[in-house]
């Protein structure tokens, strides 16, 4: 009869000592915001490299476009639209260089907050898990010195 209890009691006992260990070693908020940062840089590239094709691909338009028949040169009509072209992917390449830069300045200015959220963790878990096994042993305890007082504890020793 004793050995079921104190089986539960060392189960509760390890649970508790478990749940302390993981609410201790996760850190979501910072995780959450990595993943996040990721996402963004991935969204941004892509609609950069969207952003770079449509340039180029509007360009190669234009330059069809704007054959009006008026007999204008061959080599003015190709020299404005290889300009056109090398102007759209120098934009196009100054638009991708801020956008890393304002990434960068974000992951470098969110760094910061992340330390010092990482140092006020949630600790409802732990606390409250430290107290219910405490309380529970000390109820568990209690309740045997009461039956002990009065004779009625069994012990399968005491026959």
């Amino acid at each position: 009869m004793l050995r079921l209890p104190l089986i539960f009691q060392l189960a509760a006992l390890l649970s508790a000592i478990i749940s302390c260990a993981h609410a201790f070693s996760l850190d979501t908020s910072r995780s959450a915001k990595h993943v996040r940062a990721i996402h963004q840089q991935g969204c941004r590239t892509m609609v950069s490299q969207r952003l770079t094709s449509r340039i180029v691909m509007q360009a190669a338009e234009s330059e069809q476009e704007e054959d009006d028949g008026w007999g204008d040169s061959v080599s003015t009509t190709a020299t404005s639209s290889s300009d056109r072209i090398s102007k759209s992917q120098e934009l196009a390449n100054l638009q991708n260089d801020m956008a890393m830069k304002q990434q960068n300045k974000s992951t470098q200015s969110s760094s910061p907050t992340d330390t010092s959220e990482s140092k006020e963790r949630d600790l409802f878990i732990p606390i409250f898990t430290l107290v219910s096994v405490i309380g529970f042993s000390g109820l568990y305890g209690y309740e045997m010195l009461r039956l002990y007082s009065k004779g009625e504890l069994y012990l399968p020793w005491n026959n």
